[in-house]
């Protein structure tokens, strides 16, 4: 460990009643791993956060540790903060591998893919939004590998509700689309977005369309069809409506729904 930074750590090791030994990088993860990590953690815990960031800044500037070794420190902090519940914090934490320099491609796209999970399950649909572009802009990703992440970025808008986002998102997804697939989410969102938006006419136009290629799944077949019998019933077309509810039936998640939307046409 260069000099400059073996006499900081020594302090800040002093300061915690452990002695510094640190001489490669093994060594130098292992000290954090028992000293400094559980610091970290006392700062999360009594709510010292900015401390516990500190910290954590100072950990990416030690020359004597590689990108993964601060990849696998922050990850071990992110890990704590998310298991004590601390989900924002936890968050924030591992957003810090991005101003690590000159991250390599592989360690980027783990940080991505880490993040992005995790902020779908804690339902933050901005903050995946962001992790998606910044990686879109950092790393040369394949055609498909884009494809996948900008319908992701759609869906996530959709969650939102900010349905023109996503409208400008899937104006992308149409022009380098290329598969049968493809084109049928391209239509599927398209579809989700503008019946949302109260356009009943258009959205049924591009429901037909997303289930014209076969390509969606059961259950998005079973949204599809369901939501072109609504939207034929709110424009008072009663027939139309009921044959398409009689085919969402099996494939809807929720048939219950679909019987209850029946049974009102039915019963007038």
């Amino acid at each position: 460990m260069n000099k400059l930074v073996s006499v900081c750590m020594g302090i800040y090791l002093a300061a915690q009643g452990v002695p510094a030994f640190a001489a490669s990088a093994d060594d130098a993860v292992q000290v954090y791993g028992r000293t400094v990590l559980p610091a970290i953690e006392q700062d999360i815990i009594h709510g010292n956060f900015q401390e516990a960031v500190i910290t954590l800044k100072r950990i990416l500037t030690d020359n004597d540790l590689d990108h993964y070794d601060k990849v696998f420190l922050l990850k071990k902090s992110y890990l704590a903060a998310r298991n004590m519940g601390y989900f924002k914090e936890a968050g924030e934490i591992l957003e810090l591998s991005y101003i690590i320099r000159d991250l390599e491609p592989e360690l980027r796209r783990q940080v991505h893919d880490e993040l992005a999970a995790f902020y779908k399950k804690t339902r933050s649909w901005n903050k995946c939004i962001q992790t998606h572009f910044q990686f879109l802009q950092n790393v040369k990703v394949t055609d498909g590998e884009k494809i996948a992440l900008l319908f992701d970025i759609v869906k996530n808008y959709q969650q939102l509700m900010q349905y023109k986002k996503a409208e400008r998102v899937l104006g992308e997804l149409i022009r380098i689309c290329s598969t049968d697939k493809d084109f049928a989410y391209v239509y599927y969102y398209q579809a989700i977005g503008t019946a949302s938006q109260n356009e009943y006419e258009q959205a049924i136009k591009l429901f037909k369309k997303a289930l014209k290629y076969g390509e969606l799944t059961a259950e998005e077949q079973g949204i599809a069809l369901y939501q072109t019998g609504f939207c034929y019933e709110i424009l008072q077309d009663e027939k139309q409506a009921a044959q398409y509810y009689e085919q969402a039936l099996p494939l809807y998640k929720n048939p219950l729904v679909v019987r209850k939307r029946l049974e009102k046409i039915q019963g007038k």
